[in-house]
């Protein structure tokens, strides 16, 4: 299940920690797992259960993809790895920038128009 929407991670933290409060393992990912991933994991693991396990994908989707491991590539005009590749490297500087100053880390972005 996606944890991206219109709002702020942080914000929803204590609704995803109750939600996913009976299962052992949640994982987070994002395109290598590499910023947003591991924060966000971090700021879930701070509220989560004692026995539950939080993961990071480690590589990310890229990593799956790059195993061979199933997967759907999304359809639409100007969908490609590049364009997804771009877009996350993008995001992750923006996150750092953003995190470095204290600033809240967007909820979600939606990829520009290519």
């Amino acid at each position: 299940e996606p944890a991206i929407s219109d709002v702020p991670f942080l914000t929803r933290v204590p609704e995803l920690v109750q939600r996913w409060a009976d299962q052992s393992l949640v994982v987070f990912t994002c395109q290598y797992s590499a910023h947003r991933a591991p924060q966000f994991a971090n700021w879930y693991h701070d509220k989560a259960p004692a026995h539950q396990r939080v993961a990071i994908l480690s590589g990310g989707f890229r990593g799956w993809e790059s195993c061979k491991l199933p997967f759907t590539v999304p359809d639409g005009p100007g969908v490609s790895a590049k364009v997804s590749d771009d877009t996350a490297m993008k995001l992750g500087y923006q996150f750092i920038q953003q995190a470095a100053q204290g600033q809240t880390v967007p909820a979600a972005v939606v990829a520009p128009p290519v």
